[in-house]
């Protein structure tokens, strides 16, 4: 792979909520961290940027199911469920995307 600063690597909502044992999990999905981060070190080793998305809900979403939505309450805003995982190795100048 020929990359460098005009590149970027987008990671998307790697976060406690849907990796295995959040709120909506992905069953298995802890097992892709590992190369997740195999990617983040080759990106930011060549220059390019590390762009990170994440699901950042209010408390009162009208998608939750307490509010007559179909999902379970997840990724709110400022919890430990919306944090992205601890095992993912997000460089300090991550682009963040809130959405």
């Amino acid at each position: 792979m020929n990359l460098g600063r005009s590149d970027a690597l987008i990671v998307v909502d790697v976060q406690r909520d849907f990796i295995d044992g959040g709120a909506l999990e992905v069953k298995g999905s802890i097992e892709i961290i590992p190369t997740i981060n195999r990617y983040i070190q080759l990106f930011t080793s060549c220059g390019a940027r590390i762009v990170a998305s994440r699901d950042w809900h209010p408390p009162n979403h009208s998608s939750f199911k307490p509010y007559g939505g179909p999902w379970p309450v997840h990724c709110v805003r400022n919890s430990e469920g919306a944090e992205f995982h601890p095992n993912l190795r997000l460089p300090d100048d991550t682009i963040v995307v809130s959405k």
